[in-house]
């Protein structure tokens, strides 16, 4: 921008991005805001700095007019803050809580007299040309602001590699004069559910006719955005604009000019306002015809003006004279200048690696090059497989998403936006998995050629297309991986993390193989894309393809789903925790329903097929258990399936839907009938039916295994898998029982695994075992029935302990202090009657001494005292009681 009116004056230039601080204290951060202009006197010309706060107040009109109303950065700290302005121009401060709404840009300044904008003029008079290049409403090259051919504004400018140019344009505010007659429409606002049959936002948006164009359509979230933070915005600020969102569950988003420009998933019936955009194309040959129409024909300009000029020193030669002449005159003159095709608002990034790599496009795609432009618009950055038939893998260009640079997205929304990129006008763009995401980190360094299959040693000489163009760590996470997406690598420091929650920026890749050609056969589509199966592909589905049954068109393939796909249930969740088989059946049950795929468990059969693809080389003996020596070593798209460690798994069959079964795929063998609270890990499977075009070949089992493919293996009728006491199972002295008490008894019968427990009650207070008596009466015991009133006989712990076992607990120190008990008597299950005849000795006669006479009962309970000094038994009129639990073992007995 110029300042002064002379080129002696002071110009000042404003960098074409920004650097954004994500979290932090503001004066660390402060130093991130100075290393990106820093980065930028380094990379362009020197001299750019962040302006401190009295040069931001001065030019932060001139600054807002260009990046529009933001917060932006200053370089003066105070205290523990930073300086910044705010939208309104006016002074604010950089706190912790806000530090992301603001922006840092770079300033420069020169003087136009040593560093001219435009060329000097020139005198040469070129001749007129007919052909002049279009005009961006006519079609031709366009910048930011122009009238497009749509009679909207344009406000994004994307350049290609090949040098084709992009622009999108939006409609003017006043674009849908007299709204068309319906209920759904009010003045150009919207009440839709979005999703639904009815939507009327794109039905009115893409309605639009502006400039004679029928591509007018509604704007995704990203193009709102670059329209509602443009210098030239013209949205309202009331309701809110209607935007498409593939990573909302409506598919609609609404954006908020009054907040920031911040977008909301729609989730219902609301009102918004419905701006079109439409995309218009210009091809490099459209761009290189302007290009050269300007340098031969530099616009001309003349003007009459009576001037004194001093002419230098004129000298001619020839080989006889040479004469001098100087002389002054007035004269009228003719001025021409020279106008250069007007910049584009965007540049494509250089790309400097260790190699100059070529950027032809790869016509023979049998030998493709390593940096030549691949079939789909990209660049090929690796190449596998044979001579004859190779592979290769291609990256997208930079600025390959319409904001023009790489989306910064959330782990939910990875694999969508970059599945929905069509380079090429191919449809099989997707996000890098684990080993491809090392390819792309060198690429993105400048370090293809390193031996290392990793991506070499942390670096900040990142390419600028990548990340957020500065090359600062932390600053270029990427996604990889496979569904569901969490895993994500930082080119700048070669970090990796796995957070499902944040925010990382997407680069799609394609895959692609050369076939020969030939007359008679045509290219079979691969597994994953519907073709032909064999065991260990990927499948449409997602799983990992184990066995298949059938022939011909009746052939149904099985496959097993990844070892994350919990958390298609639970996002929180990780690798496959152990679970009760009903835990486990509700989660497959609803990841079936989620992926619209028949997941379940695994019966024996389905899951000692994937035994067999892991397992290398097993071999069976009489009893069909495997030995093997190792696992097998699998590819990066097997990688996801892996089955390790000592994992037992869930079985479930159509015979045995109530039982208890479980595949230890270390061993290969099955069990059955286990303890029903033991817990097992789960891995889905699939039938899918067979899609035709040849018959694979067929899984095989290993010599000497006969019948072992659907032998049962070792098979108990009682559980092989110990369940503990608290599950019913086997139980010492002092373990914690099913019912939460302390094990004080153990009782066996007179069968193997006929064993009964004594479970005694914990006490949660010190004044478990007090008689319920009056107010201030003390902590008293009771009579040996007394208990009734205060317990009751209807709970758990309902049985008196016998002498024995109270006689154990007394000698013991730790079960005493475990249990709560005090050192005074308590009750055991033994107690005495005893009957007493009672008379009126004083009475006057023997009839009545008769009937006097009466028989009393007393009850007297044996009692153990719990001091430990003496554990023999006696009979006490009260004493204290603690109530245990009788129950028979039920697991693991034996």
């Amino acid at each position: 921008m110029k300042v002064g009116a002379t080129t002696t004056d002071e110009s000042i230039e404003i960098s074409r991005d920004w650097i954004t601080i994500g979290s932090g204290k503001p004066v660390e951060s402060l130093t991130s805001v100075i290393a990106f202009a820093d980065n930028l006197s380094r990379t362009t010309k020197p001299g750019w700095f962040i302006p401190d706060i009295d040069k931001l107040r001065a030019n932060v009109s001139l600054i807002q007019q260009i990046k529009g109303k933001e917060y932006f950065w200053s370089s003066t700290p105070i205290s523990q803050f930073v300086w910044g302005a705010n939208p309104g121009g006016r002074d604010d401060v950089v706190m912790e809580t806000n530090i992301g709404w603001f922006r840092g840009v770079a300033l420069r300044t020169f003087v136009e007299q040593s560093e001219p904008c435009t060329p000097p003029p020139t005198t040469t008079t070129v001749a007129p040309t007919t052909t002049v290049p279009l005009t961006c409403a006519s079609g031709g090259l366009c910048v930011v602001g122009d009238t497009g051919p749509g009679g909207g504004r344009i406000f994004s400018v994307n350049s290609a590699n090949d040098g084709s140019l992009t622009y999108l344009e939006v409609a003017p505010a006043d674009w849908a004069g007299t709204p068309p007659p319906s209920s759904l429409v009010s003045q150009t606002k919207v009440i839709v559910a979005p999703g639904s049959s009815g939507d009327g936002a794109n039905a009115l948006a893409s309605s639009y006719r502006g400039g004679g164009k029928s591509d007018w359509r509604l704007p995704d979230v990203a193009e709102m955005t670059l329209v509602c933070r443009s210098a030239n915005n013209t949205l309202s600020a009331g309701a809110g604009m209607w935007a498409t969102d593939a990573s909302s569950r409506t598919g609609k988003s609404t954006m908020s000019v009054a907040s920031r420009c911040s977008a909301a998933a729609a989730g219902g019936p609301q009102e918004g306002v419905v701006r079109p955009v439409r995309t218009n194309a210009v091809s490099a040959a459209v761009r290189q015809a302007a290009v050269d129409y300007y340098v031969a024909n530099p616009t001309t300009t003349t003007s009459t003006t009576t001037t004194t000029t001093t002419l230098p020193p004129t000298t001619t030669s020839s080989s006889t004279t040479t004469s001098s002449t100087t002389t002054t005159s007035t004269t009228t003159t003719t001025s021409t200048t020279t106008t250069t095709i007007r910049p584009t608002t965007t540049t494509a990034a250089p790309t400097t690696t260790t190699t100059t790599l070529p950027v032809a496009p790869c016509v023979n795609l049998q030998n493709c090059q390593i940096g030549q432009r691949g079939p789909g618009g990209g660049i090929i950055i690796d190449k596998s497989g044979s001579t004859a038939v190779p592979e290769y893998l291609e990256i997208a260009p930079a600025g390959w998403d319409k904001g023009g640079r790489d989306p910064l997205v959330v782990a939910s929304a990875a694999a969508s936006a970059a599945s929905s990129y069509r380079g090429g006008g191919l449809s099989d763009w997707r996000l890098p998995v684990a080993g491809e995401i090392e390819i792309v980190c060198k690429f993105a360094t400048r370090q293809l050629s390193a031996a290392s299959s990793a991506c070499p040693e942390p670096t900040e000489k990142i390419d600028p297309s990548f990340g957020d163009g500065t090359g600062a760590r932390g600053a270029s996470f990427y996604w990889h991986g496979s569904q569901p997406i969490r895993d994500r690598m930082d080119f700048a420091s070669v970090r990796r993390s796995q957070d499902a929650d944040a925010s990382s920026y997407v680069r799609p890749v394609r895959k692609w193989v050369y076939a020969p050609p030939t007359t008679t056969t045509t290219i079979p589509l691969s597994c994953v894309r519907g073709g032909v199966c064999k065991i260990g592909d990927i499948s449409p589905t997602g799983g990992l393809i184990v066995d298949f049954s059938g022939s011909g068109s009746s052939m149904t393939y099985t496959e097993m789903a990844a070892k994350e796909w919990r958390r298609f249930v639970d996002p929180r969740a990780s690798g496959e925790p152990a679970l009760t088989l009903a835990e486990m059946k509700s989660n497959v049950a609803t990841f079936a329903q989620r992926t619209a795929s028949p997941w379940r468990l695994p019966t024996d059969r389905q899951m000692r097929a994937a035994f067999l693809f892991f397992a290398n080389s097993p071999t069976f003996g009489p009893d069909c258990a495997a030995n093997f020596s190792s696992w097998r070593a699998l590819t990066l798209e097997q990688e996801p399936y892996r089955v390790g460690g000592g994992i037992s798994y869930w079985l479930e069959a159509d015979g045995r839907v109530n039982r208890f079964d479980n595949f230890h795929f270390p061993s290969g063998a099955a069990y059955y009938d286990v303890g029903s609270e033991s817990k097992f890990s789960g891995r889905p499977f699939a039938e899918r039916p067979y899609r035709g075009g040849g018959n694979p070949a067929p899984a095989t089992w290993p010599n000497g295994s006969t019948g072992c493919a659907t032998r049962t293996i070792p098979t108990t009728t009682t559980t092989t898998v110990l369940v503990g006491c608290s599950g019913g199972g086997r139980c010492n002295i002092g373990d914690i029982g099913p019912s939460r008490g302390l094990i004080i008894g153990i009782k066996r019968g007179p069968t193997p695994g006929d064993v009964t427990y004594t479970e005694m009650q914990i006490a949660n207070n010190s004044t478990f075992d007090c008689q319920k008596t009056g107010l201030g009466s003390g902590c008293l015991g009771g009579g040996y029935d007394d208990f009734v009133s205060t317990r009751g006989l209807n709970g758990v712990f309902d049985d008196y302990p016998t002498v024995a076992e109270l006689q154990l607990v007394a000698r013991s120190a730790t079960l005493k202090r475990i249990l709560g008990l005090k050192n005074s008597w308590y009750f055991s299950s033994t107690y005495r009657k005893t009957a007493m005849l009672t008379g009126d000795v004083n009475a006057d006669s023997l009839a009545d001494l008769g009937r006097s006479l009466e028989i009393n009962d007393s009850t007297l309970g044996v009692a153990v005292d719990m001091s430990g000094y003496n554990s023999a038994p006696r009979e006490v009129t009260t004493a204290f009681f603690r109530g245990v639990n009788i129950w028979k073992c039920r697991f693991s007995c034996r």
